[in-house]
């Protein structure tokens, strides 16, 4: 995983020079609550994946396109830009999100945006 302390623009111009974020990377973000629209808008057609350390807001994790997975559930492995989890772990608490509800909801998103 990718880490990043948020997804705020500053942070990201910052750190993507370095981790390079490339489409089906999976990234470990420390606040996910702090972000910004052009990182979201970028990261939207390449990761599907943010695994958190501190909880996301209810209104955040139903806006954005991504799947959220709480650093909690998993073991993780840290450096300062890199983080490792065992993938049985990870897929395990992967298949544990409701995906169908969170494929629902970013297509109703979609079209509402489309039509407002």
């Amino acid at each position: 995983m990718k880490k990043l302390d948020t997804l705020g623009l500053t942070e990201f111009s910052f750190k993507n020079k370095i981790l390079n974020v490339q489409k089906n990377d999976i990234l470990l973000v420390d606040d996910p609550n702090i972000l910004s629209s052009g990182v979201v808008d970028f990261l939207k057609n390449k990761i599907y994946v943010i695994v958190h350390k501190k909880p996301v807001s209810k209104k955040i994790e139903a806006e954005l396109p991504f799947l959220f997975i709480s650093a909690k559930s998993l073991k993780i492995d840290e450096d300062k830009y890199f983080a490792f989890v065992e993938r049985r772990h990870f897929e395990m608490e992967k298949g544990k999100v409701n995906w169908v509800r969170k494929i629902i909801d970013d297509y109703k998103r979609e079209k509402e945006e489309l039509i407002g």
